[in-house]
């Protein structure tokens, strides 16, 4: 039962993260969601997007240095394919496959979809340490159990030249009631890594570097990025659902497989096995 409950998890779908986008965003910064632990409001967060030649993503990983603090199979790998790579456009496509240091919380998206209810919100080091600053400066205000304050995050560029500004707003929004009861368990979240997704991640790699031969096409393989207008995370549903279509609608497969384990755990609930 605990191997069905286990499976059926990998295969729900992650949450996707948001984040900033370009222009002016404004955000409400929630507290932490462990019990006696809401001054913890964030968990560090990284990944690795393993592409080939083409810009098309093969594997995607979480970074377990990032995230963890811990040693990271796909950093080592990486770091002997570089050692072993001859060619500079593949050191420079290995290089690229690195994780960034990021950090995930939980926020309401005044300018999204669904403003009163908790997202997980994605920041990377430069906006992040920003936030830390503002969150020293203004104290108490930003975490007000009944009007915090606004943080206007401002997104300007693109690649290398994007630049963030974090900065508090002169006006407080009113919070929800129920809203804190909403809020995402970060440390579920960040607790992606399977060993089928280190294997693809590994393989990847070594193809990537020449290691290994690359796979033979196939009509079911990922898209370029540029090709569908699709960012990391879309990728990363697309590559990690294997049958399901690119909008995230699970494919007859997918669905049959969620059935069946639905009935064989409600069996075994049953039976008290």
């Amino acid at each position: 039962m605990s191997l069905m409950k286990s499976k059926k998890a990998a295969l729900k779908p992650k949450e996707k993260t948001v984040k900033p986008r370009p222009g002016t965003n404004r955000i409400v910064v929630l507290p932490g969601w462990r019990k006696g632990e809401e001054q913890v409001f964030f968990h560090e967060w990284g990944q690795h997007f393993i592409k080939n030649a083409a810009g098309e993503i093969q594997a995607v990983i979480p970074c377990a240095e990032a995230t963890f603090g811990k040693p990271c199979s796909a950093c080592e790998s990486l770091n002997r394919a570089m050692r072993v790579t001859e060619d500079d456009e593949t050191v420079e496509l290995l290089k690229g496959a690195k994780s960034k240091q990021g950090f995930v919380l939980n926020a309401l998206d005044l300018d999204g979809p669904t403003k009163d209810d908790p997202v997980i919100y994605e920041l990377g080091k430069s906006a992040f340490t920003q936030l830390v600053d503002t969150i020293e400066e203004w104290g108490e205000k930003i975490f007000d159990a009944e009007k915090p304050q606004i943080i206007v995050i401002q997104r300007d560029g693109k690649g290398l030249n994007t630049k963030y500004t974090v900065q508090p707003s002169p006006k407080g929004y009113d919070l929800p009631a129920g809203t804190l009861s909403k809020l995402h368990n970060l440390d579920e979240y960040v607790a992606q890594e399977n060993e089928e997704q280190t294997r693809r991640a590994l393989s990847a790699i070594s193809t990537v570097a020449g290691l290994l031969p690359a796979p033979t096409a196939s009509a079911d393989k990922p898209k370029s990025l540029d090709a569908v207008g699709l960012d990391g995370d879309d990728e990363l549903r697309e590559v990690e659902m294997r049958g399901a279509a690119v909008d995230g609608t699970p494919s007859g497969a997918s669905v049959s497989l969620n059935e069946e384990l639905d009935d064989l755990l409600g069996d075994l609930e049953a039976t008290g096995t």
